[in-house]
């Protein structure tokens, strides 16, 4: 299967030294182990726009990355602290070309090439509007990727 932007930036986030791999996904989780996920920071990933080149199969996506961060069974504030900070290590890892490269996508789908990352806006702070009081920082990442296709065995 071909990979999806968000696809591809969830891989690529989890790369990223400092950002927990298994909390980057497309949303925030829920049920019973959502304050347990949550408490040591979240990333989550949403297309917004981005441009298609005509002549190279290169993907161009523009994305809302949100960093998340909870303290749980808590009435101090909420924690922005640690979401900023998740923010501030991806905006770090843009900078670092061993970051880039060959990323392992999903099994049943290709692979991808990031070739590079910047952030568009600086990250900044949400705050919060739910009882939950969730810490959030928030802000839009370029990825420049392509298409790496699975070998046949």
């Amino acid at each position: 299967m071909l990979p999806t932007n968000e696809l591809v930036a969830i891989s690529w986030l989890r790369t990223i030294p400092g950002i927990p791999s298994d909390k980057v996904s497309t949303n925030l989780p829920s049920g019973d182990n959502e304050t347990a996920l949550v408490s040591g920071g979240f990333v989550t990933v949403l297309t917004i726009g981005g441009s298609v080149n005509p002549h190279l199969p290169r993907r161009d996506p523009v994305l809302q990355v949100d960093c998340w961060a909870l303290e749980p069974d808590s009435r101090r504030k909420p924690p922005f602290r640690r979401a900023n900070q998740l923010a501030e290590i991806i905006q770090e890892a843009c900078y670092e070309p061993s970051n880039f490269g060959f990323v392992e996508t999903k099994t049943g789908y290709d692979n991808a090439g990031v070739q590079s990352a910047y952030l568009i806006t600086v990250p900044r702070k949400v705050d919060p509007v739910d009882p939950a009081r969730y810490a959030r920082y928030t802000f839009d990442l370029q990825l420049h990727w392509v298409r790496i296709p699975r070998e046949e065995p």
